[in-house]
């Protein structure tokens, strides 16, 4: 396996550093502090609402087509089972 550049794992670093400085200052602001009733103006919440609602969404579309798979093998079985001997 191809190891990456030290130059490319440090500009990754530094850029992963900068998007978490940015984040702890959003979290610092007076918006944020000002609590509950606040949540609106914050980004995090916000971030954590949204990841919320894409987990939610994920896990239901597996689980349609999980049951899509399940139901479509069932036809096939019963239809399998149901034809005359030939």
């Amino acid at each position: 396996m191809i190891e990456p550049a030290p130059g490319r794992i440090a500009a990754l670093f530094s850029e992963r550093l900068a998007v978490l400085k940015l984040r702890q200052a959003a979290l610092k602001s007076k918006r944020c502090r000002l609590g509950p009733e606040q949540k609106a103006f914050c980004p995090e919440a916000f971030l954590s609402v949204v990841a919320e609602k894409l987990a939610y969404t994920s896990t239901m579309f597996i689980n349609i087509e999980l049951l899509e798979q399940f139901f479509y093998q069932v036809r096939v079985d019963f239809n399998r089972l149901c034809e005359p001997d030939s």
